[in-house]
């Protein structure tokens, strides 16, 4: 973890370890009908060509068509699961106590 001009930033890895918390989070929040984006038509468009691959453990990360073939990109979702996973482990901040 590192500070910058008072902004934590947090690494995320790029693997199926680092990338599983907040896929599933976006995943889960695609489910309930939480998402709004406004008809972004970037985001849309990277929508429509990620594929979500899993290995033999419930991890799964966003990944992008291969380059060869397709000039696609997923940017705008990677950058979706990327702020769910620093959201998903943000540290939980106590409740007050109510005051007598």
């Amino acid at each position: 973890e590192q500070k910058t001009r008072g902004v934590d930033v947090v690494p995320v890895a790029q693997t199926y370890l680092g990338m599983s918390p907040g896929s599933k989070e976006l995943e889960r929040l695609l489910r309930e009908g939480r998402i709004h984006h406004g008809g972004n038509p970037i985001l849309r468009w990277n929508a429509s060509v990620v594929e979500v691959y899993r290995d033999g453990n419930d991890n799964l990360r966003p990944v992008k068509p291969d380059r060869g073939k397709s000039s696609a990109r997923i940017d705008g979702i990677a950058a979706a699961v990327m702020a769910l996973d620093g959201y998903v482990r943000r540290p939980l901040k106590r409740a007050r106590a109510a005051s007598a």
